[in-house]
């Protein structure tokens, strides 16, 4: 059956591909530029740091490195500090960053890590997302991690034993920041000691994007137990709650306003009554 414009449902369905495709290549050409070509482009300046640093993450800010070893993995430089008191950190240098997603520039994700952490705080996600702070070793400005003990990544653990209401607290944090590199390297499950199928929310540089190419990437979706369900009011209400002061440490990290705006956009979305799980199987990359 012929459309209205004379051509075939799949030639349609091909050239929305195409000019989704074409706006993504506009969208990388431009980070490219604004990152390459414009060496006088800064880095997002932190304007104000909450004053609610934990003791660990005062020890991550100004502890003394006394070892640092390779880490692998991932396409960003990745290294573990050892600091003077024996605490180990994953140490992510600004330096180090490459262009990994439409939207925003290397050279800024280790913001948004440390900005997760310090939104995790405001939520009480503390317990999912590790210490996260900014920090200099050496002349090299970068983010400091809390290592995660005890933990394997999904790789590994796969989905099996984790939390429940971890999974969905976790899905609303990735919603509403967009997060598009949650993939089972960056989803950690407490496998070691006390507290197994503890979840830990690693490598959140990747969020807050200024993008509309680029959608969240969840890579656990489906293990939530009913889809169908409505999302519990308990794991949206501390989001509500403090949304003002979420938006304030965005602004406070400098994140550009249209990535705050999309933020919004979702947070809206997922706060309307009766929402349910499944109303965003179409709206998320899972692999």
């Amino acid at each position: 059956m012929k459309n209205a414009g004379n051509f075939p449902a799949e030639d349609m369905n091909q050239q929305r591909a195409l000019l989704h495709r074409l706006e993504a290549a506009k969208e990388k050409a431009q980070l490219l530029a604004d990152t390459f070509l414009n060496e006088a482009t800064p880095i997002p300046t932190v304007r104000a740091l909450p004053p609610t640093r934990s003791e660990i993450g005062r020890r991550l800010q100004t502890g003394e490195v006394q070892t640092i070893e390779d880490l692998g993995g991932g396409i960003n430089d990745s290294q573990v500090i050892t600091l003077k008191n024996g605490e180990r950190a994953v140490w992510k240098r600004s330096a180090g960053e490459q262009s990994a997603r439409n939207g925003i520039r290397p050279g800024e994700y280790f913001i948004r890590e440390a900005l997760t952490s310090d939104i995790a705080d405001v939520v009480g996600m503390r317990d999912l997302v590790p210490e996260t702070v900014v920090r200099y070793v050496g002349d090299q400005i970068g983010s400091a991690q809390r290592f995660m003990d005890g933990f394997d990544s999904g790789v590994k653990a796969g989905h099996a034993g984790s939390k429940t209401n971890d999974v969905r607290r976790s899905f609303v944090m990735n919603w509403i920041l967009g997060n598009t590199d949650r993939h089972s390297g960056n989803w950690m499950v407490k496998t070691r000691g006390a507290n197994a199928g503890k979840l830990g929310l690693i490598d959140n540089g990747l969020n807050l994007s200024t993008s509309t190419v680029d959608t969240p990437r969840i890579w656990y979706f489906r293990q939530l137990d009913n889809l169908d369900a409505e999302i519990p009011d308990d794991v949206k209400k501390p989001w509500a709650d403090k949304w003002t002061d979420v938006k304030q440490l965005m602004t406070n990290y400098g994140i550009d306003p249209k990535a705050i705006a999309s933020a919004e956009a979702r947070f809206n979305r997922i706060m309307k009554p009766g929402t349910r799980w499944s109303d965003f199987t179409q709206d998320i990359t899972e692999r």
